[in-house]
């Protein structure tokens, strides 16, 4: 094994998660658990040589979204729209002769025996053989944009992930081939990263990196960070996505059209009466469409065309980037889990943004949360002027 996520080694050691997301304990008990040994000697540190403040302030333009307090009553992450003054806050850490391996949504930095405190993971043995071997890849001073999230998912791969090659770049100064992005499949995710800058990298997961220089947004870390950083809502950061996203597109009035983005391949927030809902929302003209079995373009380009879009919450509402001003948006929620990202999206690309609230079932199921959704209202809604 290459990379052990500290919640899994916290699950071998029958440990609870602390607060913060730091690897200190795992070590303290590592010599419990053999695939843990070889950390005897660890120990954990902050391996920064620079810290650079890059931004510390108010958002000078936050978003408002009207009925917001409606949110109140449920676990819907409202992040910072219901707060006017929310500071936010941005640093650029150095590292210094370090190793690196990432796997989805779990990293580590470390060296000589040291882990950095940032790291969401600990190396596994498999690392250490590898160094020892001299199996690693050298690169050059670089920065890594990966997180906590996974890079197979849009929401978080564009919105966190790309957005931090951006700031690496416009704001740091880095040069892009020196960009290093969390591998990622989702066919939109590698479109619109070859839309914005082609000469940005991927980093192979799986494997050691040694790093001369290594630089890492402070938004990389759980423990910084409240759910989405503030950062994919900046005006320059959004406009170049959005224009990346919308780049060969042109707009076709008789293509315009009422589209449903459909979750019935995914297992994740099941909504049990989709298959009355997609039959219902035909009767008025919507189309119903499955992103996942279209390209990226193709995904892009329906959201660039639509006039009216109905969608569960879940990653395809990230394709919202390619909406033109004006469109409308209606999201629908369970109120047992969610965020309001997408609703900040739309506020700030000035699509017209509503939302309705469905029933949560009673259910076991801890992760499945499966609910329905209130078909007549969505319908009333679709048919207002």
């Amino acid at each position: 094994m290459i990379l052990i996520p500290n919640n899994s080694a916290r699950w071998q050691l029958r440990q609870q998660r602390p607060k913060l997301n730091d690897p200190s304990d795992i070590l303290e008990q590592c010599k419990r658990v053999k695939t843990l040994r070889h950390l005897a000697k660890s120990r954990v540190c902050d391996l920064s040589s620079e810290q650079k403040v890059l931004v510390d302030d108010l958002i000078p333009s936050p978003i408002t979204l009207p009925n917001v307090e409606r949110f109140a009553d449920t676990r819907i992450n409202r992040l910072y729209i219901p707060h006017p003054h929310a500071r936010r806050h941005l640093t650029c850490d150095t590292f210094q002769d370090v190793f690196l391996v990432y796997h989805d949504g779990r990293f580590c930095i470390f060296k000589e025996g040291a882990i950095d405190i940032r790291s969401t993971a600990v190396p596994g043995q498999g690392a250490m053989r590898a160094i020892a071997r001299g199996q690693y890849s050298s690169l050059g001073s670089g920065a890594f944009c990966g997180d906590h999230w996974l890079p197979g998912n849009p929401a978080h791969f564009i919105s966190d992930q790309l957005t931090r090659a951006l700031i690496l770049r416009d704001r740091v100064g880095m040069s892009s081939d020196q960009i290093y992005l969390p591998e990622t499949h989702a066919t939109v995710c590698n479109f619109l990263r070859q839309q914005i800058d082609p000469a940005f990298r991927t980093l192979e997961p799986d494997r050691v990196h040694f790093f001369p220089e290594l630089k890492l947004l402070s938004s990389s870390r759980f423990d910084k960070s409240p759910g989405h950083p503030f950062w994919f809502l900046d005006p320059d950061i959004l406009a170049i996505v959005s224009a990346g996203a919308q780049r060969n597109f042109r707009a076709d009035p008789a293509e315009g059209s009422k589209i449903y983005l459909s979750r019935t391949d995914t297992t994740r927030r099941r909504m049990l009466n989709e298959p009355e809902l997609i039959r219902r929302l035909q009767a008025l003209g919507v189309k119903p469409v499955l992103m996942s079995q279209l390209s990226g373009p193709d995904q892009l380009g329906a959201i660039y065309n639509a006039d009216m879009i109905i969608a569960p919450h879940g990653g395809a509402l990230l394709n919202l980037i390619a909406a033109r001003k004006g469109t409308r948006v209606i999201e629908l929620f369970t109120p047992e889990r969610g965020t309001l990202a997408f609703a900040g999206i739309a506020l700030a690309l000035g699509l017209k943004y509503d939302f309705q609230f469905g029933q949560p079932e009673n259910t076991t199921e801890k992760h499945d949360l499966p609910w329905c959704a209130d078909i007549e209202a969505i319908c009333a809604m679709i048919t207002k002027t």
